[in-house]
């Protein structure tokens, strides 16, 4: 009888180790989970900041191209009356 008891003591000692490491696994699993989705998310983040620096900077560029093209209108337009007042 004692012995089915020292049997069965041993079958728990060695299941309650095996549950032991098995969560250790699993906690490390998790943990390298957790670092990677922050890892993730900051490059996310630092996407979305290039995208809206991209956003202004076709803002910005748009501007000077509608500046341009009025500008070079009007020159065009000069020449065009210095031209008929030469005539």
């Amino acid at each position: 009888m004692i012995g089915k008891i020292l049997s069965h003591t041993e079958n728990v000692a060695c299941a309650a180790t095996q549950l032991s490491t098995t969560a250790q696994s699993l906690s490390q699993g998790t943990n390298e989970q957790a670092a990677s989705v922050e890892e993730t998310s900051a490059s996310l983040e630092q996407m979305s900041a290039s995208i809206n620096q991209n956003s202004e900077n076709a803002k910005v560029t748009r501007g000077m191209a509608n500046k341009s093209s009025k500008e070079a209108q009007d020159g065009g337009s000069a020449v065009i009356q210095t031209v008929e007042a030469m005539r």
